[in-house]
């Protein structure tokens, strides 16, 4: 995959991100207050918050 495809896809995402929640990266910019702590072991390929059905927020 080339760079300017990556780039484009970024774009994407963060369009389809303020189009569900405007205010998408303002919360996730308010930092970090977890009510649990939840050791897995994983890869790259799959995020924790995919694992339990979560957004990072």
């Amino acid at each position: 995959m080339d760079l300017k495809q990556i780039f484009k896809n970024n774009r994407e995402w963060v369009e389809k991100k303020l189009k569900f929640d405007s205010n998408y990266f303002n919360n996730l910019s308010k930092g970090q207050n977890p009510d649990i702590l939840y050791i897995v072991c994983s890869d790259s390929r799959v995020t924790a918050e995919e694992l339990m059905g979560v957004s990072p927020y």
